[in-house]
């Protein structure tokens, strides 16, 4: 983990058990940090004290995760879509994603939107407010989209994943602004 200003200097190296880490994320306030390993290990900590907050352990490789201020967390992995999770790590509900195998997951700094990649190409844009589906469209055609992640004013949408291009989304309408080739594959 690194201080929050940034130093250089390895603070302490957060391991619970062997396994590659497929997905990190912050809270937007900072003050949660979610880890997710190949094993389906997932771990909340508390940046400062470095305190274990809630583990859960799925049956699956999680691909994508993310965590809320108030403590729940979302997780997708390839076989049961998305889930919600408390604080304390207890499953509240499934999101009725119809994506196939959710990849990447990325929620907006007002925690307003969660937005889903999918293996088929698509992006499902979840208004959580409302706990709906806002918008769904066929991000790629050609490839596995892995990632995505919202402007900080929360009006746009990159995605991204094996077809090496980058792309950027208008979400008032759904409409690719750019599009940017990249050298390698984007893998969450």
């Amino acid at each position: 983990a690194w201080r929050q200003r940034v130093t250089g200097l390895l603070r302490v190296r957060l391991r619970e058990r062997p396994g590659d880490v497929f997905s990190l994320a912050f809270s937007a306030d900072g003050r949660r940090l979610l880890s997710c390993d190949e094993n389906g290990l997932v771990l909340v900590w508390d940046p400062e004290t470095l305190a274990t907050l809630a583990q859960v352990e799925c049956e699956r490789r999680v691909t994508g995760a993310v965590v809320l201020n108030d403590g729940r967390f979302l997780t997708s992995d390839h076989r049961h879509g998305v889930a919600l999770w408390s604080a304390a790590g207890e499953q509240l509900e499934q999101l009725p994603s119809e994506l196939k195998r959710a990849g990447g997951l990325a929620l907006s700094a007002d925690e307003r939107w969660l937005a889903v990649s999918g293996a088929d190409g698509m992006v499902e844009l979840w208004d959580r407010d409302r706990g709906e589906l806002a918008r769904r469209w066929q991000a790629d055609e050609r490839g596995y989209l892995e990632i995505a992640g919202f402007s900080p004013d929360g009006e746009q949408l990159l995605t991204g994943g094996y077809d090496k291009t980058l792309r950027v989304w208008r979400l008032s309408d759904g409409a690719e602004q750019e599009g940017f080739e990249i050298e390698g594959a984007l893998y969450g």
